[in-house]
């Protein structure tokens, strides 16, 4: 019976609807460039989508790497902004992994100093 159970399951996590959500999440950040993301931000309404994007990212690499960020929320987002406005043409992957280096060089730089 548990055999069964567990090829249901297995057959189940493979269906297409699993993969497509897998893939539709991933090409978001890596399909989505700076200049798109910059462009968005002049409409207020698009703002809280970057801000949400860049808090959830933090939250996710604070948990995985067992940490607090030294940075508040509205700093974190400036300083993922002043990437991208400088980088055009990075994804918007590639700038929040450069703000989570960002984040662990800071956190060093403090344990530095104790």
């Amino acid at each position: 019976m548990k055999t069964i159970i567990a090829i249901l399951l297995l057959i189940l996590l493979s269906s297409p609807a699993f993969a497509e959500d897998k893939i539709e999440f991933r090409t978001f950040t890596n399909s989505l460039t700076c200049k798109e993301l910059t462009t968005k931000l002049e409409n207020p309404e698009e703002i809280s989508d970057f801000v949400l994007m860049v808090s959830s990212f933090v939250t996710g690499s604070n948990y995985a790497k067992n940490r607090v960020s030294p940075y508040d929320l509205k700093t974190m987002v400036e300083i993922t902004e002043q990437y991208c406005r400088k980088n055009p043409e990075w994804t918007a992957t590639a700038v929040l992994i450069a703000l989570d280096k960002t984040i662990d060089r800071q956190i060093s730089e403090d344990n530095k100093k104790n």
